[in-house]
């Protein structure tokens, strides 16, 4: 039952990032005291997200073909998908895009604060990954739910 479902376990698993990003950022604010976490705190966040949006994006591909012989006849489905993968492709981009410049940013400031830039760049690349995952899979949701849509737009013109 479950393994013909792999491609809606999988876009629930790539929709579980979106409060996998939330929920730490809502906890450290939460404290009373520290504002920050540690790094390596955050790099096991960090790879704690990208394993679960690894792991979505290969059980939604591998379920896919049947996912979309069965959204063929229903709109709300691909419609929800399409709106989800708009959805990590505008802010996948955006937060690739700031990832990438604060990199460049910390890059251009390290002869001045003195931070060497292996540190930032470890600190730092797990986002940057995370995020271009993201981009990834909105990439890949859009197109797929797209072309559902479109196939349904031309069943209802003949």
């Amino acid at each position: 039952m479950l393994i013909d479902r792999k491609a809606e376990i999988g876009i629930v698993l790539l929709a579980c990032n979106f409060p996998a990003f939330i929920l730490p950022i809502l906890w450290v604010n939460s404290l009373p005291f520290p504002r920050f976490l540690p790094a390596t705190v955050l790099n096991r966040i960090m790879v704690l997200r990208i394993v679960l949006i690894i792991s979505g994006l290969i059980i939604y591909l591998a379920g896919r073909e049947e996912f979309l012989s069965r959204t063929r006849n229903r709109r709300i489905v691909p419609s929800l998908s399409l709106f989800l993968g708009a959805f990590f492709l505008v802010f996948g981009s955006y937060a690739s895009l700031a990832s990438y410049g604060l990199i460049g940013y910390y890059h251009h400031k390290v002869a001045v604060i003195g931070i060497p830039y292996s540190d930032i760049f470890v600190r730092e690349f797990p986002g940057l990954f995370w995020f271009i995952l993201w981009t990834i899979s909105g990439i890949i949701l859009t197109i797929d739910s797209w072309n559902i849509l479109k196939a349904l737009d031309k069943k209802a013109h003949l």
